[in-house]
């Protein structure tokens, strides 16, 4: 073999090292950026279709018309991209050895079937909702639910609490629970404003979804359970307003 033959050979050996070198050290910090990535993006997508089934299930259980569905599943796509990052701990976790519970985890789709198969059960809720207007007019099984879901979200919130400790979000967890609570009250008295203040239950299971978004077994089991009624609610009954102007008194121009 000639020498210049063997130049060529070296330098094709010293090259193929150097681009084998670059791509060692460019994998180091872009390896686990698009390792992280894709796993969000195959949680997005896993999330997006929890979502849309249940709703095309009860758009088909209850006749719901085309134009509604689509207009339906358009805001449950915004308002679930939304909720996903806001809410999500994989969102949280990129930099954290911690396994989040996913969202086809069997535990996650229970909590998340849960509400709304009670829901469609029609079970005579269909006024539980907390206004001023429509408060009063609650009767005892309507009044009865309302204390028992209290009982059951107080235990969960404190808790959650702790975590929010933990992972040093507190002070963001009590000015959230503070205007969520603020919201909730000028509901209840909101007969004297001069509009009304609806806050129906996909409302209050979005806000409340927000704040269990940790990456722990106590956490995801209470948002599958409000994403459930989140759902439920936009599918039966669409993202109604929550705040409406009042009827001008009769004679009033």
């Amino acid at each position: 073999m000639h020498f210049s033959e063997l130049q060529i050979q070296d330098s094709q050996v010293s090259r193929r090292a150097r681009l084998v070198s670059c791509v060692r050290k460019l994998e180091g910090p872009l390896l686990p950026y698009f390792t992280h990535h894709w796993r969000l993006l195959e949680e997005f997508v896993l999330f997006q279709t929890v979502l849309h089934l249940a709703h095309i299930g009860i758009t088909l259980s209850i006749q719901k018309s085309g134009a509604l569905f689509l207009n339906d599943g358009l805001f449950l796509l915004m308002s679930g991209t939304a909720l996903f990052f806001v809410s999500f701990p994989s969102v949280l976790v990129e930099n954290r050895k911690i396994k989040p519970l996913h969202t086809d985890s069997v535990v996650y789709l229970l909590c998340y079937s849960l509400p709304i198969t009670i829901l469609s059960l029609h079970l005579g809720l269909d006024r539980y909702v907390f206004s001023a207007d429509i408060i009063q007019t609650w009767n005892a099984r309507l009044w009865a639910f309302f204390v028992l879901n209290v009982c059951s979200f107080l235990p969960g919130a404190a808790w959650n609490l702790v975590l929010a400790h933990r992972y040093g979000e507190l002070s963001i967890h009590l000015v959230g629970y503070f205007f969520f609570f603020t919201l909730l009250v000028c509901a209840f008295v909101s007969k004297s404003f001069p509009f009304r203040i609806h806050l129906h239950h996909w409302v209050i299971s979005s806000c409340l979804m927000c704040f269990f978004r940790f990456a722990e077994r106590s956490s995801r089991v209470f948002h599958g359970f409000f994403l459930g009624i989140f759902v439920h609610g936009i599918s039966f009954f669409g993202a109604d307003p929550i705040f409406e102007l009042r009827d001008p008194p009769q004679g009033s121009e």
